[in-house]
């Protein structure tokens, strides 16, 4: 490709919306872990800790959940397989970083790409400079995942962490304890806020948590933000029995991209695979060993 001057301009990653025909999602799925090796890893875990040897690379099936969360004579509809190192998973726990690739019939459909937190060194916003937070915060490190598609030229969006603080999300909020996790498109638009609060019952006080996504204040004129946010899906982790529950890291998570308390519309096919990103950050942040929270 030329540019104006009449050079040649080297060919970066291209911006595109997923289509429908590279993968299509139904308004209901479940995310479910299927990992090799379980039990023999709990144990590791309760005999090394966390420097565990015993863990194998994660897998995922995606199943449509339109009729109930059962797996049994299913096919699936995505599989999604962990590529990490064996000490990262050993060492990090649930903070590693991995590529995961979700494949069709053998065929790539997209990936996911999260590197290390410590990795991903952002300014903290100007307007952070207050009373609880100290000027001498020039940085801070979001966790954050990429999506790309079919090849690793075509990025389809990413989800990252927005900064916040014990008195600060997205302005001041006194005694604050949300994690928000952005959900951005092709084109850098933000779509949706995974919103996590242990402090609200439904996100902890049940064996089957439900985490909100919901439609960002960026999406309204500042006249018209509504008080409550208007929740465009939500995320249910699925409540595992007793032993699998004490003993493994196994999670799985219902994903409603039209929910009853929702807009009434649900989440586009093009957007789908974010919010299944989405989720899959929020396992390892908030529901892995050694994750971070």
């Amino acid at each position: 490709m030329q540019d104006k001057a009449g050079g040649i301009q080297a060919a970066g990653p291209t911006r595109q919306t997923m289509s429908g025909d590279a993968v299509k999602l139904p308004e209901k799925v479940l995310l479910y872990q299927k990992k090799d090796g379980e039990w023999m890893a709990a144990c590791g875990r309760i005999l090394c800790g966390p420097c565990n040897p015993c863990e194998n690379n994660d897998k995922f099936l995606v199943y449509d959940a339109t009729n109930g969360v059962e797996v049994e004579g299913k096919q699936a509809l995505l599989q999604l397989d962990e590529n990490s190192g064996c000490c990262t998973r050993a060492f990090c726990g649930g903070r590693r970083g991995f590529e995961m690739v979700a494949t069709r019939d053998g065929q790539r459909k997209f990936a996911l790409k999260r590197k290390h937190r410590l990795k991903n060194c952002a300014g903290v916003p100007s307007a952070l400079v207050t009373l609880c937070t100290s000027p001498l915060t020039l940085c801070w490190f979001p966790e954050i995942i990429e999506v790309k598609g079919e090849t690793d030229e075509e990025i389809l969006g990413k989800v990252e962490q927005r900064y916040t603080d014990g008195c600060y999300n997205d302005g001041i909020k006194i005694c604050n304890t949300a994690v928000v996790y952005e959900i951005k498109n092709a084109n850098n638009e933000h779509i949706s806020d995974v919103n996590v609060d242990f402090c609200k019952s439904k996100n902890c006080c049940s064996l089957k948590p439900v985490f909100d996504i919901v439609k960002p204040r960026s999406a309204y004129a500042e006249k018209d933000v509504p008080e409550k946010p208007e929740v465009r899906a939500n995320v249910r982790n699925q409540f595992m029995g007793i032993a699998k529950e004490c003993c493994t890291q196994i999670e799985n998570f219902e994903i409603d991209m039209n929910p009853a308390d929702g807009t009434g519309n649900p989440v586009p096919e093009d957007e789908r695979a974010l919010h299944l990103a989405a989720t899959i950050l929020l396992k390892y942040t908030h529901f892995d060993s050694n994750g971070d929270n």
